[in-house]
Protein backbone atom coordinates (compact mmCIF):
# COMPACT_ATOMS: atom_id res chain seq x y z
CA UNK A 1 0.00 0.00 0.00
CA UNK A 2 2.00 2.82 -1.10
CA UNK A 3 1.65 5.99 1.28
CA UNK A 4 3.19 9.60 1.68
CA UNK A 5 5.87 8.82 5.01
CA UNK A 6 5.80 12.24 5.80
CA UNK A 7 1.74 11.55 7.21
CA UNK A 8 2.47 8.56 9.04
CA UNK A 9 5.02 7.69 11.36
CA UNK A 10 5.90 4.08 12.34
CA UNK A 11 4.10 4.89 15.29
CA UNK A 12 0.85 4.68 13.17
CA UNK A 13 0.84 1.15 12.53
CA UNK A 14 -0.18 -1.79 14.54
CA UNK A 15 -1.36 -5.71 14.40
CA UNK A 16 -4.64 -6.81 14.95
CA UNK A 17 -5.18 -10.44 15.18
CA UNK A 18 -8.76 -11.86 14.43
CA UNK A 19 -10.14 -15.27 14.62
CA UNK A 20 -10.87 -16.23 10.74
CA UNK A 21 -14.25 -17.75 11.09
CA UNK A 22 -16.57 -18.99 14.16
CA UNK A 23 -16.62 -22.24 12.77
CA UNK A 24 -12.52 -22.37 12.06
CA UNK A 25 -10.80 -22.42 15.15
CA UNK A 26 -7.47 -20.47 13.19
CA UNK A 27 -6.38 -16.91 13.25
CA UNK A 28 -4.60 -14.56 11.37
CA UNK A 29 -2.94 -11.26 11.53
CA UNK A 30 -3.22 -7.88 10.07
CA UNK A 31 -1.36 -4.80 10.06
CA UNK A 32 -3.40 -1.60 9.75
CA UNK A 33 -2.32 2.12 9.45
CA UNK A 34 -3.72 5.00 11.59
CA UNK A 35 -6.68 6.14 9.43
CA UNK A 36 -6.93 3.88 7.49
CA UNK A 37 -9.79 1.30 7.12
CA UNK A 38 -8.30 -1.32 4.99
CA UNK A 39 -5.10 -3.58 6.09
CA UNK A 40 -1.76 -2.74 4.63
CA UNK A 41 -0.44 -6.61 4.99
CA UNK A 42 -2.33 -9.98 6.04
CA UNK A 43 -0.64 -12.85 6.82
CA UNK A 44 -1.22 -15.41 4.01
CA UNK A 45 -2.17 -18.29 6.08
CA UNK A 46 -3.76 -19.00 9.41
CA UNK A 47 -2.28 -19.82 12.76
CA UNK A 48 -3.61 -22.69 15.18
CA UNK A 49 -3.39 -20.61 18.38
CA UNK A 50 -4.00 -16.37 19.01
CA UNK A 51 -0.30 -16.22 20.97
CA UNK A 52 1.53 -17.30 17.88
CA UNK A 53 -0.52 -15.30 15.43
CA UNK A 54 0.29 -12.16 17.55
CA UNK A 55 3.86 -13.21 17.76
CA UNK A 56 4.31 -13.65 13.54
CA UNK A 57 2.45 -10.37 13.48
CA UNK A 58 4.51 -8.29 15.61
CA UNK A 59 7.87 -9.53 13.37
CA UNK A 60 5.68 -8.73 10.14
CA UNK A 61 5.10 -5.46 11.55
CA UNK A 62 8.89 -4.95 12.40
CA UNK A 63 10.02 -6.05 9.14
CA UNK A 64 7.35 -3.52 7.13
CA UNK A 65 8.63 -0.87 9.32
CA UNK A 66 12.26 -1.39 8.46
CA UNK A 67 11.36 -1.83 5.22
CA UNK A 68 9.09 1.13 5.06
CA UNK A 69 11.31 3.65 7.65
CA UNK A 70 14.84 2.51 7.16
CA UNK A 71 16.07 5.53 9.05
CA UNK A 72 14.15 5.08 11.92
CA UNK A 73 15.11 1.36 12.17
Amino acid sequence: MPHEKTELTPGDFNVAVKRNDRADPSWRWEIFAAGKAKFVLRAEKSYPTMAEATREGKAALKAYLAKEFPSVA
